[in-house]
């Protein structure tokens, strides 16, 4: 049975749908449609359109994937390079490594990446970055609707996976894409065919063909000028244009007479049936958005998979997904059931070798800590009394002090302080009276801040704060800095 994916493009003067069919060994787009709104529309009108919209495709919340195209306008770009290659890996990272360039905070923004270079030392990306108010709000519009979006492309890396066959830039030179709106413009450069940077150019409704072309051209040529400054040394040899004012015969040729390069209308590929684009209130050209989505969702046509629905945005699947794996998840589960008692035996082996190996290393390091103690019978017990012991001399100098230092009971604090079943590698660890630096490294963001909050919690600690956070260039761990500030 065919897998529905529904593409949905709510922004400038259309609301834009498109209805692809997967199945197992093709992929076909049975239908497009797009309805006129008023710039001035409100939400209620938009919603009203998209609900009778949807009813006409007979929209089915448990069988159909639904896909929407976040605008343009309401994305910004950063590119940097991360020592990673796991595109799992890289995600967790992203949102920290595009902070300090940001003026925001890594919890107001989602973002996702499309990789531009790979190499022995990481991964250069692209990522695109949307303020999650602005998410909300164009999420609240399908909610008002009864839709539930499992994926949220951002535009300008849908754009390219529809039109790919129009941008016929030679291997090395530059491609670049123009969506154009009712009154903006969405530009994006390629390389080889992958986005490398995208801007948004907002223009006057009542702006002529010319003079919004000569506007493309400037743009374009700050856009290039910032390339060359990160090192790009290739020209732009093709533009092609697509979006509502595609259809312009005019602004075509004022947009090639300015920019110098060969201009070409893009046509989304893949739609075989020319009755699919009778009567329609927009052009093919501008279903490019809403085509790219569905296709890299069906992911016949792009590899990896985009979606700035993360964190609380993240929709939750449920149990046995869509009726049509009902039967499949079944079976699943009665494999589980029948593979549970095998599994529980082999890992209770498994689990018994890694506590021997546990074991050794507790021995090696009480030795390390206790070199004199000769008779090991209770590495815990033990080294509990040592503590005791050294706490008690600590004690009788303190007078002389006028206070007991405190230190062993902090370093205890500290200890207790690492999040269960997480190993944190210290290589540095600085303890002055009204301040301790802490440094070192484990294995995600997410740990770091799990152990910041746990020391922030102590009732020694005034203020914890994180100095410092960068993935390490010759590992997959991430290396951190605390200083924390005592209230002495």
């Amino acid at each position: 049975m065919a897998e529905r994916i529904i593409g949905i493009d709510i922004d400038g003067d259309a609301i834009k749908v498109a209805v692809v069919e997967k199945s197992f060994r093709n992929m076909e787009v049975v239908r497009l449609d797009a309805r006129k709104i008023s710039g001035h529309a409100t939400k209620d009108e938009i919603v009203t359109t998209l609900k009778k919209m949807m009813g006409e495709i007979k929209y089915d919340a448990d069988e159909d994937i639904v896909t929407a195209v976040l605008p343009s306008r309401l994305l910004s770009s950063r590119t940097i390079t991360v020592p990673l290659k796991k595109r799992s890996q890289i995600l967790e990272i992203l949102p920290y490594e595009i902070e300090p360039s940001t003026p925001f905070s890594a919890d107001d923004f989602v973002c996702d990446y499309v990789p531009v270079e790979s190499s022995d030392d990481g991964t250069k990306l692209l990522s695109a970055i949307a303020l999650k108010a602005d998410l909300a709000q164009c999420l609240n519009i399908f909610k008002k609707a009864d839709i539930a979006p499992d994926v949220v492309v951002p535009a300008p890396f849908a754009i390219y996976v529809a039109i790919d066959d129009d941008i016929n830039a030679p291997s090395g030179s530059l491609g670049v894409i123009l969506e154009t709106m009712h009154d903006s413009t969405g530009i994006t450069f390629l390389k080889n065919k992958v986005p490398i940077a995208f801007h948004f150019l907002s223009h006057n409704t009542n702006e002529t063909p010319s003079k919004r072309a000569k506007a493309i051209s400037l743009e374009l040529g700050g856009m290039l000028m910032t390339l060359e400054r990160q090192g790009e040394t290739a020209k732009i040899s093709t533009v092609a244009v697509c979006g509502e004012h595609a259809e312009s015969a005019e602004l075509l040729q004022e947009i090639k007479r300015a920019v110098s390069f060969s201009t070409v209308k893009a046509i989304p590929s893949g739609v075989q049936a020319s009755a699919l684009v009778k009567n329609l209130d927009v052009g093919l050209s501008s279903f490019a958005g809403v085509l790219g989505a569905a296709y890299r969702t069906a992911d016949s046509r792009a590899k990896g998979s985009i979606n700035l629905l993360t964190g609380e945005f993240e929709k939750k699947q449920k149990l046995t997904g869509h009726r049509s794996q009902n039967i499949i998840t079944a079976s699943l589960i009665a494999i589980l059931i029948i593979t549970a008692f095998t599994s529980s035996i082999m890992e209770s082996v498994a689990l018994d070798e890694k506590h021997k190996d546990l074991k050794k290393e507790i021995r090696a390091e009480f030795k390390k800590a206790l070199p004199d103690v000769k008779n090991i019978v209770s590495e815990r017990q033990q080294l509990k009394n040592a503590m005791s012991s050294i706490e008690s001399k600590t004690a009788l100098i303190g007078p002389a002090l006028m206070e007991t230092d405190p230190f062993l009971k902090r370093l205890t604090d500290i200890s207790k302080a690492v999040p269960a079943d997480v190993k944190i590698d210290i290589n540095e660890f600085v303890y002055e009276w009204e301040i301790i630096e802490l440094a070192g490294q484990t294995v995600s963001y997410e740990k770091i801040e799990a152990f910041k909050k746990n020391i922030e919690v102590l009732p020694w600690v005034k203020k914890i704060t994180i100095k410092k956070t960068k993935a390490a260039v010759s590992s997959e761990k991430i290396n951190f800095r605390f200083e924390i500030k005592l209230a002495v």
